[in-house]
């Protein structure tokens, strides 16, 4: 990170954080000068257009510096969420955030009075900006008042996005003790996560049980960060006069419950097929039938040892034979230790890439030296990819819904796979192919099962706060195990 600044606790940070508080400051007074609120009787003439076109450069151009600044913060406090420098930096840039999510609701609040479709005529801008706008034309309509959406805001800093906090906090610090090669060691969350995939069952089992422990014992901070988010988030769906809170999810994600419906449908429909893989695995592994434990354990002997070092030169490899575009771009992350890639003490769980600024993107994983930290690492770039093309776009341009959002890191995903399954022998190929099959089976199995778990959790905390032991009955009831009750990933 020390291209953007040398330090948290540098001079030349002060002034990248001072510059961003006026930004922010000065786009407030813009929109205070051109009336950017709620106004009924607004028209669409020329003079309307060109405070259109003023605001939204402003506005796209500050989005830009507060979420470079945003990404920088969040690196010190993801990969080390001990750092309290880093965690008061982004406690005070929070306040800039409220402030600029305020500006937000207030611009959405203007579109929604406007006639899109005369300003999109009238503004070569908007046009660019179509699809935008008339998302937020449907957004606005679901607003609250303005003097409630400011308190939501406000109070969104103390209400879910602390509990967030809290969640990010506890459980990227939990230390698990286990026991490996006859002594009891204590390692990050992550790094026995990581032990699911060992290839010896009595590792994997006493690292599962370990975890559970561990887990059990922050389970009453992690069920009331839960409980609060998912409360928050049912009460202002019902106040901004969505269905539900998966309705206003839907929305986020561009589609619609049909779509959802269909997929969800598809998804049980292949059920059949994964209960067939689960029990061909089983049987590989010598195995009656899989414990919880057993579902990542490693297929095929004398597979391939991925070091960090053999994945970043296969993926630069194969990346060049899509295209010198995809491959510069990786080539560039490593070169440029963009990737914290080991697992250790305080950091986040789970892979992610997040954009910085211009093209230039992060990543954060885990990497542990198999198959399947290759092509996480790739799924990572692709979205590093996906920032690089979005590289020339607005802010506003560049945001983009899941559906979308996951296309170019599964598509990188995919040339990784197919280039090493054809330099593979027997078992590498065997191991390459069940990596994949493990994947389908946690995106269609998993989240459908976590779909229903949250939707039960939405239901049930419309009524009243649900406790530890719900929480871990209704995972059990839908995964066979608690495990997962207080086990999340970023993706």
């Amino acid at each position: 990170m020390t291209n953007i600044f040398p330090a948290l606790d540098s001079p030349e940070f002060e002034q990248g954080f001072a510059r961003v508080v006026e930004r922010v400051n000065a786009l407030a007074q813009l929109f205070d000068e051109h009336h950017v609120q709620r106004n009924p009787d607004a028209t669409t003439d020329a003079a309307t257009v060109r405070a259109f076109d003023a605001v939204l450069n402003a506005y796209s151009a500050t989005l830009d510096d507060v979420y470079m600044l945003a990404a920088y913060i969040q690196a010190f406090v993801t990969t080390d969420s001990r750092d309290t420098l880093a965690q008061a930096k982004f406690s005070a840039l929070q306040l800039q955030l409220v402030t600029l999510s305020k500006l937000g609701t207030r611009f959405t609040a203007w579109l929604g009075s406007l006639d899109v479709d005369a300003l999109v005529a009238q503004s070569e801008n908007a046009r660019a900006h179509e699809y935008a706008l008339h998302r937020a034309k449907i957004e606005a309509a679901h607003q609250m008042s303005p003097v409630e959406e400011e308190l939501a805001a406000e109070l969104n800093l103390s209400g879910g996005s602390a509990w967030s906090r809290l969640h990010g906090n506890v459980s990227s610090q939990i230390m698990v003790e286990v026991e490996l090669d006859g002594e009891t060691k204590t390692l990050p969350m992550s790094a026995v996560r990581n032990l699911a995939y060992d290839a010896k069952r009595a590792v994997r089992e006493r690292a599962h049980h370990a975890e559970l422990a561990a887990w059990e014992k922050h389970a009453v901070p992690l069920a009331a960060a839960l409980n609060s988010i998912k409360g928050q988030m049912n009460t202002l769906a019902t106040r901004r006069n969505w269905e539900s809170a998966l309705d206003e999810a839907i929305f986020d994600a561009a589609i619609d419950r049909a779509t959802l419906d269909a997929m969800l449908t598809a998804a049980r429909e292949s059920f059949p097929a994964f209960r067939r893989y689960l029990r061909a695995k089983a049987h590989a592994l010598g195995l009656a039938q899989l414990a919880w434990y057993d579902i990542f354990a490693p297929l095929g002997e004398n597979t391939r040892v991925w070091e960090y070092d053999d994945a970043r030169d296969f993926i630069l490899t194969n990346f060049g034979t899509y295209s010198e575009k995809m491959q510069g771009l990786a080539r560039r992350a490593f070169d440029a230790n963009w990737i914290d890639a080991e697992p250790r003490v305080g950091k986040r769980d789970g892979a992610f890439c997040m954009r910085v600024r211009a093209d230039e993107s992060r990543v954060l994983s885990n990497y542990k030296p198999a198959y399947g930290g290759v092509s996480t690492l790739a799924h990572a770039l692709g979205h590093a990819y996906h920032n690089l093309v979005l590289a020339p776009r607005t802010a506003v341009q560049r945001s983009t819904p899941m559906t979308l959002a996951e296309t170019a890191s599964i598509f990188c995903e995919t040339v990784v796979r197919q280039a090493a399954l054809q330099e593979a022998n027997a078992p590498e190929r065997l191991a390459i192919l069940e990596n994949s099959l493990q994947g389908s089976c946690q995106i269609v199995v998993d989240i459908t099962s976590r779909f229903l778990f949250e939707s039960r959790v939405f239901d049930g905390r419309r009524a009243r706060e649900l406790s530890v032991q719900e929480f871990c009955a209704w995972r059990h009831g839908r995964r066979g195990g608690a495990r997962r009750a207080f086990r999340f990933r970023h993706s």
